[in-house]
């Protein structure tokens, strides 16, 4: 008797596992292709050029005049016009100023990232939030990412049963 109502506990169980897995409904988009076509995203890019232009000016600008202060040197240099210890001193000051626009290249890439980031994280707060109110409103227990992953792989490797909700995110945003 013990074993029978074991076992209808088990069944019970299984019965109710199962309708939970049935009842799941899935959905999958490509996020980075929405966010490429929102409005805002072109203006984002023109600011984003504008400013990594602007820093490339500063640069060119130093390293223009750091080539224009070793031409000088080097002409009285060859006349002979500077003693052994202020070459040398020149040197490292010449060395130190490349090392500063090498630091500034680098320096370059990293604050248009942080500009991209900053540029872009309205943009994304809003097609999180379209993504959420569709999966909420659709009933959607999960929705994949099918777009390429910093491997360049997709996070949706298969889902027969998912739903491709790019339309209704699209709508969502005022995009269709």
């Amino acid at each position: 008797m013990k074993k029978i109502l074991n076992i209808s506990v088990l069944f019970a169980f299984l019965a109710l596992a199962t309708s939970g897995l049935t009842a799941q409904k899935f959905g999958h988009l490509n996020s980075g292709l929405i966010l490429a076509s929102m409005p805002g995203v072109v203006d984002s890019d023109i600011a984003l050029k504008a400013y990594q232009d602007s820093l490339v000016v500063i640069g060119e600008e130093r390293a223009a005049l750091l080539k224009k202060d070793f031409e000088a040197f080097m002409v009285n240099y060859n006349g002979g016009n500077v003693t052994q210890v202020a070459a040398q001193q020149k040197q490292a000051e010449f060395q130190k100023r490349e090392q500063e626009l090498v630091q500034y290249e680098q320096a370059i890439y990293t604050l248009v990232n942080e500009r991209r980031q900053q540029l872009l994280a309205p943009l994304i707060t809003q097609l999180q939030e379209a993504i959420d109110a569709v999966g909420k409103e659709g009933g959607y227990t999960f929705i994949f990412e099918t777009g390429a992953s910093a491997s360049g792989f997709s996070a949706l490797l298969f889902s027969p049963e998912s739903e491709d909700v790019s339309a209704p995110v699209k709508a969502k945003l005022g995009m269709e």
